[in-house]
């Protein structure tokens, strides 16, 4: 502020000298009164504007720049758990996997117990292999099957109860990691999606069955669970 005032005095005091001429008379001193006057007014502004702009710039306080917070997203798999149904059902793998088989008939007119689920690349390429299956419900497994053999078609899989009626099915697997009498969490790890048994290619089949009195019938598993968006 100390080093303002100074410059802002001479400022004024030689524009002050300057709209002072040398004596004119009649139409010419008008004239000549009239450019000057201009001339003081810009002046003036300018020495305004500058004595302000310094004003400011001496009193603001810049404020200190702050790193930005460093985000770390952990890349980790995760089921369609948005997908519920009233019952509690949720979609029983990864999101982006799509239904490539539907229920209870496959594109060949064949009768299809279940649905099948895949993932498929921008190529059209099967990556299903080894992608994670999830229990689509809590519940108790009444029956596995980790050894790599024909099952009836099923591979390796797995039945877990659910306590109120229904049971599911998850067949064709890499990997089963539950046994016989687990107990079982809704969206827990069940096994590996692969192509163990009657398959021609990697993929989950999925399976609901409702108890009939004393027999299971197998139903349509988008009743209970909601179907992902098919890609275009």
């Amino acid at each position: 502020m100390n080093r303002i005032l100074p410059l802002a005095l001479s400022l004024l005091i030689g524009f002050f000298g300057y709209i002072l001429p040398e004596p004119v008379s009649g139409e010419a001193q008008v004239t000549v009164l009239s450019k000057h006057a201009a001339v003081s007014k810009t002046l003036i502004n300018a020495t305004v504007s500058t004595f302000q702009a310094a004003k400011e710039a001496e009193l603001q306080v810049e404020e200190p720049v702050m790193p930005k917070e460093t985000v770390y997203e952990e890349a980790v798999e995760v089921s369609s758990q948005d997908s519920e149904k009233d019952d509690g059902m949720m979609w029983p793998s990864i999101s982006g996997t799509i239904v490539a088989a539907g229920y209870p008939y496959y594109s060949s007119g064949a009768y299809h117990t279940g649905v099948d689920i895949a993932l498929y690349n921008e190529n059209g390429s099967n990556i299903s292999t080894n992608k994670h299956i999830f229990a689509a419900k809590e519940g108790v497994v009444v029956a596995s099957f980790n050894d790599g053999k024909w099952n009836d078609g099923f591979g390796n899989h797995c039945i877990i109860d659910h306590g109120d009626g229904t049971q599911t099915l998850y067949a064709h697997a890499s990997e089963i990691r539950l046994v016989e009498g687990d107990t079982v969490n809704k969206g827990q790890i069940v096994g590996l999606i692969g192509d163990t048994g009657n398959t021609t290619a990697p993929h989950l089949h999925f399976e609901v069955r409702v108890d009939c009195g004393g027999y299971y019938q197998r139903v349509n598993p988008l009743d209970y669970i909601s179907e992902p968006e098919l890609p275009a």
